[in-house]
């Protein structure tokens, strides 16, 4: 209550009891307006502590139904590429070669079992070839009547081109089984094709000549028949006589012999002394008297001795002794003049 209030309220009550005689009460002391006490600042109070709960048993919740997805429609199975057709090989497989045109005089000529296998086109010239595809082996295969061996030569890596001789190509030394001999050459370059393997012939391979001793009868018999075949020779005049120990004048006698497109013409007499050749069949063209050396090296005759031209190769003269234990068996040929036509 206020204090004026209150003042005047003890008033009255005074005034109120002297009128009615009785002791005035006594005037209450008014009590001093207590002095604010700050008030402490609030406790924090105390957390309730949260009861544990009892641990229930657990129970399986209930997992509910997987819903029913509609079917979706079902894919289109996606179309596998069609592959890339491999590109068609050339039609036409050939090696386009160029070679050198030098004169080359004679035939190469190498030894069996201990020389590597020609690959030359001749003993001068030389070239290359181009192909339509990469070849990755070239093919030698040599021929000699019923004699014939093939090498296949590996290349480092397929190429397109090659160059000839295969100075660059590990060419294996020619078979020791093979017998001397002029040899065909065919070569072929290989290639693949679609899994299969293929030639391409390489042209221009001449034949050589395979000996044993390159010092031999045999050898020297190759060598000057191939500077006379070289020669081209079929068109030729010469005078000749047979050699023979026992045989009379008549046979021994010099004739004039007359070549024409490589066979005999004409034999006629050049001895003064005798009109005739008897039997004028036993004069043969030069290519003929060759043969007869060879028929002679091959058969073993005991001893052959023969002097070559120097400019043709022909045989100038031979004699021949097929056995030493017969007697008068012996024959040769002489060629006295040579004049080509």
């Amino acid at each position: 209550m206020p204090r004026l209030a209150l003042l005047t309220a003890l008033l009255i009550t005074a005034l109120l009891a002297a009128a009615c005689g009785a002791d005035p009460a006594p005037t209450p002391t008014a009590t001093p307006t207590p002095t604010a006490t700050p008030e402490p600042p609030a406790a924090t109070p105390t957390p309730t502590p949260i009861p544990t709960a009892t641990p229930r048993p657990a129970t399986a919740t209930p997992v509910p139904p997987t819903p029913t997805l509609a079917p979706t429609a079902t894919s289109q199975p996606t179309a596998t590429p069609t592959p890339t057709p491999l590109p068609e090989p050339p039609t036409e497989l050939e090696a386009l070669c160029i070679t050198t045109e030098a004169y080359a005089s004679e035939y190469l000529m190498a030894g069996i079992g201990r020389d590597p296998v020609p690959t030359a086109y001749d003993a001068i010239n030389g070239g290359g070839c181009d192909f339509p595809i990469a070849v990755h082996a070239v093919r030698i295969e040599l021929t000699s009547g019923e004699h014939s061996w093939t090498a296949d030569v590996r290349l480092p890596q397929p190429a397109r081109n090659l160059g000839v001789p295969f100075n660059d190509l590990d060419v294996p030394v020619i078979n020791a089984d093979l017998p001397d001999g002029r040899y065909a050459r065919r070569v072929a370059a290989l290639a693949w094709v679609r899994n299969s393997e293929v030639e391409m012939e390489v042209p221009g391979f001449e034949d050589v000549f395979l000996v044993r001793d390159i010092d031999s009868q045999q050898a020297h018999l190759f060598r000057n028949r191939g500077i006379w075949e070289r020669r081209g020779l079929v068109n030729y005049d010469y005078t000749g006589a047979w050699v023979c120990v026992t045989c009379d004048e008549f046979y021994v006698a010099t004739a004039a012999v007359s070549v024409r497109d490589g066979a005999v013409t004409s034999v006629s007499s050049a001895d003064p002394n005798i009109a005739v050749i008897p039997v004028p069949e036993r004069f043969i063209p030069i290519a003929g008297l060759f043969e007869l050396l060879q028929t002679a090296v091959d058969q073993g005759a005991h001893n052959i001795d023969v002097n070559y031209d120097d400019e043709y190769s022909y045989p100038t003269f031979f004699f021949i002794n097929y056995d030493d234990e017969v007697e008068d068996e012996e024959r040769g040929f002489t060629i006295r003049s040579f004049e080509p036509r």
